[in-house]
C-alpha cells in the first residue's frame, strides 16, 4: 500500500490533470457505445423483439393500455406469433399464452366487477328477470343477474347480458333465457364456465375467444344443447319448442338425444322436439314482395317451400313485403325456417296538416290537395270545413294518396301531435311509462279498457 501510495503522489502533478480533461470525454464515449449510439443501421434482435404493452392499473374494475411503438418488421413477427398461436391445438391450461397476458375486452362496456354475475346493458322495452323466490322484477339499464335467474322480454323489446370475460347474449323480443352457471372469469384468472337455457324466443350470442381447452360457453335449449368457444351464433326456439342453432361465425357443436352435429359459419341445425339435430346446412336469406302463399311461397322471385316448423310472424298478405330465413335442402331446395312481415315503406307513404276545404264520401281536399279515404280510414274528432287536421295515409300506383288516418288539431293545445308503437312497462294515475317513454295523461286522454302492463300499444 506505501508503495502506491508513493506512486500516485509522483505522478499527480500531471497524471491527475490528464484524467480531469479526459476522464468526463471517455465516459461519454463508453455511455454512448453501451447506449447503441454507433450501433450499425441494421436492426438487432431486441429491436425487432415485440415491446409488451404497459399496463396502467387504476384498480381491479378499469385496465388502461398504453400502446408502444413498434416497428413495421416487429409488427409482422408479431401478427405471425399470434396467428400461429390461434391455429394451434387448445391446451389444457387456463392461463393464456405470454402474448395474451393483458386482457382486452370484446366490447366497450361497464366492467363486471365478479365473475359469478353479469350486467343487463341496452335494456329496451319491458325487461324483466325472476328472482330465487320466483317473483318476476322489472329491471332496467346496468341491473345484476345470477345464476339462477330467468330473463323475460316483452314485444318490442331486449336487453344485452355482459359477462365479466367479455362475451355477451343479446335477447330479443318475447324471448325467455335462463343463468343456470355462471364463473365467467378472464384468460389469467382461470376457466370460463358460462351455461344458459333457451326457454323461447332468440338470442343472438358473441363469444370471447378462449385459446385453452377447459373453458365452456354453452347455451342448451329444451331438446339438446349448443356448446361454442370463440364464436357468434344464434338460438331460435319456436312455439313448438323446436330449436335452431344459426352459426356466423366460428363453430358451434349442437347435440341432441346423444347425436352431435358440429356446425360451421354460415350454416344452421334444427332440432325438434324429442328428435337429433339434422344435418347442418347453409343458410338462405332474402326480403321481397309476396306474390304467392301456400305450400311454396314466392318471396322477391324466388321460391321457398314451407313446412311444419316454418314460423310465419305477423300476417302477411300477397303483395305485403317481407324478410325469410331458411337453409337449402340437399336436393337444393329453399326451405323458410322463419318469414316476417315487414313494416310498410316509409318511402311509400305521406303525411300532410292543412286546412280542409272539401269533404266528400270518399274523398277530402286538404291544402288543396285532393285525398282518396282508405275502406277503414279512421276519423278522429268532429271535423268541419276551414278545420286544420293531420292527415297520414300511403302512395297509391297510380300516385294518389289515399288518407288512413284524419285528426283533427287542436291549434290551442301545446306541443305537437306524435305517434309511436311501444309495450306498457308501467301504468300510474298521471302517466305511463311506454317502452322507455314517459307518455303523460290527461283529462281528455282515451284509454281502451283491459289495457295492461306487457301489452303492446298504439299511442
Amino acid at each position: 500500500m506505501d508503495r502506491i501510495r508513493q506512486w500516485i503522489q509522483e505522478r499527480s502533478g500531471f497524471d491527475w490533470a490528464v484524467v480531469a480533461v479526459l476522464g468526463p470525454a471517455v465516459l461519454i464515449l463508453v455511455f454512448a457505445f453501451f447506449s447503441g449510439l454507433f450501433s450499425s443501421s441494421e436492426p438487432t434482435t431486441l429491436e425487432t423483439a415485440a415491446p409488451e404493452a404497459l399496463v396502467e392499473t387504476t384498480s381491479d374494475e378499469e385496465i388502461a393500455e398504453v400502446e408502444p411503438a413498434v416497428e413495421p418488421a416487429a409488427e409482422t413477427e408479431m401478427e405471425s406469433e399470434v396467428a400461429s398461436n390461434e391455429t394451434a391445438e387448445p391446451q389444457e391450461v387456463a392461463a393464456a399464452s405470454p402474448l395474451f397476458d393483458l386482457y382486452i375486452p370484446l366490447f366497450s362496456s361497464q366492467s363486471v366487477p365478479e365473475a359469478a354475475t353479469a350486467f343487463l346493458e341496452d335494456v329496451q322495452g319491458l325487461v324483466e328477470y325472476q328472482q330465487f323466490d320466483g317473483t318476476w322484477v322489472q329491471v332496467a339499464h346496468g341491473a345484476t343477474v345470477k345464476p339462477g335467474y330467468r330473463i323475460r322480454t316483452a314485444a318490442y323489446s331486449g336487453a344485452t347480458v355482459r359477462f365479466r370475460d367479455g362475451s355477451a347474449a343479446e335477447v330479443a323480443a318475447n324471448s325467455e333465457l335462463s343463468i343456470d352457471e355462471l364463473n365467467a372469469q378472464r384468460p389469467e384468472e382461470g376457466f370460463r364456465t358460462i351455461v344458459m337455457t333457451q326457454w323461447s324466443g332468440e338470442s343472438e350470442h358473441h363469444v370471447a375467444f378462449r385459446n385453452d381447452g377447459g373453458s365452456r360457453y354453452e347455451v342448451k335449449n329444451p331438446n339438446g344443447t349448443g356448446l361454442a368457444r370463440g364464436t357468434i351464433f344464434t338460438v331460435v326456439v319456436g312455439p313448438d319448442q323446436t330449436a335452431h342453432y344459426e352459426v356466423t361465425e366460428g363453430r358451434v357443436d349442437v347435440t341432441g338425444v346423444n347425436v352431435t352435429v358440429i356446425v360451421v359459419a354460415g350454416q344452421l341445425t334444427t332440432i325438434p322436439a324429442g328428435e337429433a339435430p339434422s344435418e347442418p346446412a347453409f343458410m338462405v336469406s332474402g326480403e321481397g314482395e309476396v306474390t304467392a302463399m301456400g305450400e311454396e311461397w314466392v318471396i322477391g322471385g324466388q321460391t321457398f317451400k314451407t313446412d311444419a316448423e316454418t314460423v310465419i310472424v305477423g300476417e302477411p298478405e300477397i303483395g305485403d313485403y317481407v324478410s325469410v330465413e331458411g337453409h337449402l335442402a340437399e336436393n337444393g331446395d329453399r326451405i323458410a325456417d322463419t318469414i316476417t312481415l315487414l313494416p310498410e315503406n316509409e318511402d311509400e307513404r305521406f303525411s300532410i296538416r292543412g286546412e280542409v276545404s272539401a269533404i266528400g264520401d270518399g274523398s277530402w281536399t286538404v291544402s288543396g290537395t285532393e285525398l282518396t279515404l282508405s275502406e277503414d280510414v279512421l276519423i278522429t274528432g268532429e271535423i268541419a270545413t276551414g278545420d286544420t287536421v293531420d292527415v297520414s295515409g300511403i302512395i297509391g300506383e297510380e300516385g294518389e294518396l289515399i288518407a288512413e288516418t284524419i285528426t283533427l288539431v287542436d291549434e290551442d293545445a301545446p306541443g305537437l301531435p306524435f305517434t309511436f308503437v311501444g309495450v306498457v312497462q308501467s301504468i300510474g294515475d298521471e302517466s305511463w311509462d311506454i317502452s322507455g317513454r314517459t307518455v303523460v295523461i290527461s283529462d281528455v286522454t282515451t284509454i281502451d279498457e283491459g289495457l295492461a302492463a306487457a301489452d303492446t300499444v298504439q299511442v
